[in-house]
């Protein structure tokens, strides 16, 4: 059987039953497609993007304590070590809310051993932290300062280097979810 022996109606329907599946596989790749640009979209929005923040508000009360630490050294008596120490104090209340929201990012083994470096770092900082305002507030002001370029400074040095890689990560990640989305996009447009 012929299509040209075939009445002209059932012609017309056969062209719009193939036009028609047609355009709904396009649609459906077309949806498809747009679902999974949805998806890096939600990703960058819920994982990566957070984690950044959160990583830049660890960074910010880090900085913020050691700023205090150096302002203690400068002098300025009881009233001035009162106050950065209060100053520091309310940056360690803010710690551990911004090691929580970050640790609810993390999506992989990898990550997470970054993560459990920069929490022991931030832990040994911690702990130098208070034997430099010990030794200050003891009068050493001499020991306090060799103190603060010594242990001090290894222990912050280590929590910026493990910010640092934790950074790196994002950032790959980030590449990754902006790839996959692009790549998406790419394949709707070709696909309709």
């Amino acid at each position: 059987m012929q299509l040209s022996n075939l009445r002209v109606g059932l012609r017309m329907g056969l062209g719009f039953g193939l036009l028609l599946t047609l355009v709904l596989a396009m649609g459906l790749f077309a949806v498809n497609r747009v679902n999974r640009v949805q998806g890096s979209v939600e990703d960058l929005a819920t994982n990566w993007l957070p984690s950044t923040q959160q990583l830049a508000g660890l960074n910010e009360a880090l900085n913020q304590m050691r700023r205090a630490e150096l302002q203690v050294l400068l002098g300025g008596g009881d009233k001035a070590l009162q106050e950065e120490s209060a100053r520091i104090d309310k940056q360690w209340t803010l710690v551990p809310k911004l090691l929580q929201a970050y640790a609810s990012t993390l999506d992989d083994d990898a990550e997470r051993k970054l993560f459990d470096t920069f929490k022991a770092a931030v832990e040994r900082y911690k702990g130098t932290q208070s034997q430099l305002l010990n030794l200050v507030r003891d009068g050493k002001g001499e020991e306090a300062l060799a103190y603060l370029r010594g242990d001090s400074r290894q222990a912050f040095r280590a929590t910026t280097d493990a910010i640092g890689k934790l950074n790196q990560s994002n950032d790959e990640g980030v590449e990754k979810a902006q790839k996959n989305g692009a790549e998406s996009y790419r394949a709707v447009l070709w696909g309709i």
